[in-house]
């Protein structure tokens, strides 16, 4: 692969909007596995960002991928603004998305976060499993929050 490919697909999505044509929900979310397979978190973001900006619908996989993507680069700021967004437009969080929460606030020693996410999955009636407790319990010992 070349070293500006991603680069290169955002540059045609910008020709084809130009001409009018937008990538639907189908090549969009291609897209944003693509990268996000490659490893390449920071660009699921940015890439996710450029959609949103250019008006392309954003579905809940993709939505997905993208709170993934910040979770793994510690990025909570933007994490949160994917929850927003997804808030203003009606739709609700999957378990995968919880899960990805719980990840970054568990390695960013964010206990109370944690503890909103296990409380908003119950109000959502998503049970929260083994592992979902496992990292709110590691998130606490890692504060010295052991109650």
């Amino acid at each position: 692969t070349r070293s500006n490919s991603f680069e290169d697909a955002h540059r045609w999505v910008e020709i084809m909007a130009e001409m009018g044509v937008h990538p639907d929900a189908t090549t969009s979310l291609s897209i944003v596995e693509a990268i996000f397979k490659s490893g390449a978190f920071s660009q699921v973001r940015d890439w996710v960002l450029s959609m949103d900006k250019m008006n392309t619908p954003i579905s809940v996989d993709i939505y997905a991928l993208a709170l993934d993507a910040c979770a793994r680069e510690g990025d909570i700021n933007q994490m949160a603004n994917w929850m927003k967004k997804m808030n203003g437009k009606g739709i609700k969080p999957t378990k995968c998305m919880y899960r990805s929460m719980l990840q970054a606030y568990s390695r960013a020693h964010m206990v109370e976060q944690a503890e909103r996410v296990i409380k908003s999955m119950e109000e959502a009636e998503i049970k929260p499993n083994a592992n979902a407790y496992a990292q709110l319990i590691s998130c606490c010992c890692a504060t010295g929050e052991v109650r």
